[in-house]
């Protein structure tokens, strides 16, 4: 419910991060992982990091410290169904 789309406006095809409110990236990485949902955490160009992005700061000051944030990929073999799947898992899980 109170998932939000980072930056629509400035996007890179195929990739979509969301921001989930008092949620944790761990618990939402494990939740999703056996469900068949994967999933980055963060930033790309903060991969290999367990720092807040700058971007993420700067873009929510220290709000971004309390959220998860989490990074979808797509590709040209992902389906529409694979994806209304996966928002209904995510919705599932966040009840």
């Amino acid at each position: 419910p109170n998932e939000e789309v980072l930056n629509p406006e400035k996007f890179l095809p195929g990739i979509v991060s969301l921001r989930f409110p008092n949620q944790k990236n761990h618990n939402l990485v494990n939740r999703l992982s056996p469900l068949g949902i994967c999933v980055s955490a963060g930033a790309a160009c903060a991969a290999r990091s367990s720092e807040i992005p700058p971007i993420f700061e700067a873009m929510l000051g220290d709000k971004a410290k309390e959220d998860a944030f989490l990074r979808f990929s797509f590709g040209s073999p992902t389906t529409a169904l694979e994806i209304v799947e996966t928002v209904k898992k995510i919705k599932n899980i966040m009840k």
